[in-house]
């Protein structure tokens, strides 16, 4: 099973190119492994409100008709609360999610020592596209470039970005708990993400864990793939 020793990336990087380029590729790489574990986080705490909600105010066959537009008004406010919550945490999850190719585009763009050559990148541009081509162009380091290049090519990678991007910069892209009364889908109560339009692109609704799982997923293993032929094309070039 292919790994990262992030150990071994940070002891490479300080024998090659000094321990003050240690010091600013490590947190890149730290901030890789943070925002997964805050993408986790976030979706577990998401679906953990849901269970909570469902054991509370939808027992057996209750309706969510019944707790937002009944007449017990506690039960329309904890739904309030619940949905707020929820929300937060989805767009928390998306944005984490969405995050982690730039900085993973930081963390190898700084540990093969590219912000010391003749043409480094302004700060701004060091992102995943601009990463990528440099790679690409550097045979000492053109594995690397061969898996963030696949990154954007990823199933639903287009959708979560676009879920992300908006919003971030325009509005906020809704979360809402749906009631299945077609008995069709697995689960009668489920967080999804509203259909928006973006660029003159349609994006249906979805389930948050059907967006996000296979993203992560994919993520996470391009990630440890990319770490590892980042050693090895350290090692490479060790002293």
């Amino acid at each position: 099973m292919t790994t990262w020793d992030i150990s071994e990336t940070r002891s490479l990087i300080q024998r090659i190119f000094g321990k003050k380029q240690a010091e600013v590729a490590c947190p890149c790489i730290r901030s890789v492994i943070d925002r997964q574990d805050f993408a986790r986080y976030h979706l577990y705490e998401a679906n953990s409100l849901l269970q909570r909600f469902q054991r509370r105010h939808l027992p057996g066959d209750t309706s969510l008709i019944d707790v937002t537009i009944g007449a017990d008004s506690r039960g329309q406010m904890a739904f309030q609360r619940f949905i707020i919550k929820a929300a937060a945490h989805v767009t928390a999850c998306v944005q984490s999610v969405h995050a982690i190719p730039d900085i993973l585009a930081n963390a190898m763009y700084y540990s093969a020592g590219m912000n010391l050559g003749s043409n480094p990148l302004s700060e701004t541009k060091i992102a995943l596209k601009n990463v990528t081509s440099k790679l690409l162009a550097d045979h000492r380091f053109r594995s690397v470039g061969a898996v963030l290049k696949e990154i954007p090519l990823a199933p639903n990678h287009a959708h979560l970005s676009a879920v992300a991007n908006l919003s971030k910069h325009s509005n906020i892209v809704k979360t809402s708990l749906s009631e299945d009364w077609t008995g069709k889908r697995a689960n009668y109560h489920e967080l999804r993400l509203s259909s928006f339009e973006r660029e003159g692109k349609h994006f249906p609704e979805i389930q948050v864990v059907s967006l996000v799982a296979p993203v992560y997923d994919n993520l996470s293993r391009q990630v440890v793939d990319a770490g590892s032929r980042l050693n090895a094309a350290l090692q490479e070039i060790a002293p």
